[in-house]
C-alpha cells in the first residue's frame, strides 16, 4: 500500500503537513483509488429512460427505479424496475444516451 495510491491522498498531504507523517498500511482511511468506481446514481434512485414505442414509431421517457447495482465480470450493470414492473439493464455508457438522471436532460435528448 503506498500513500500515493490513496483516494485521500492529497487531502492528507495537505492536513498533515506533508504525507512522511503517514504510514499507508496503519492507516483506517487508506482507499485504494484504482477500486473506486464514479457512478451517475445509486440504488434507489428515479431516473429517466428514453423508450420507443413500436406502435407510434416516437420515442418517449419513462421514470424509473434503480433497483440495484451489480458488478459480474468486471462490468457494471445498472438495473432499473419500469412502470410496469419489468426491469431494464443499464451500463455506465447508457447514461447520457438511454438513460439520464433528470427529467430536463432526458427530454433534451429527444428534442423538446
Amino acid at each position: 500500500m503506498k500513500c500515493e495510491k490513496c483516494l485521500h491522498y492529497e487531502v492528507c498531504k495537505s492536513l498533515c503537513n506533508g504525507i512522511r507523517m503517514i504510514n499507508a498500511s496503519h492507516c483506517n482511511f487508506y482507499r485504494d483509488e484504482t477500486l473506486i468506481a464514479d457512478l451517475s446514481c445509486k440504488a434507489g434512485d428515479v431516473l429517466f429512460a428514453k423508450k420507443y414505442n413500436v406502435e407510434t414509431g416516437k420515442e418517449y421517457i419513462e421514470k424509473v427505479k434503480c433497483n440495484e447495482i451489480e458488478i459480474v465480470e468486471g462490468s457494471i450493470l445498472v438495473i432499473c424496475k419500469t412502470i410496469e414492473g419489468s426491469y431494464d439493464t443499464y451500463t455506465p455508457d447508457d447514461f447520457g444516451i438511454y438513460v439520464f438522471t433528470t427529467r430536463k436532460d432526458a427530454a433534451k435528448s429527444l428534442g423538446k
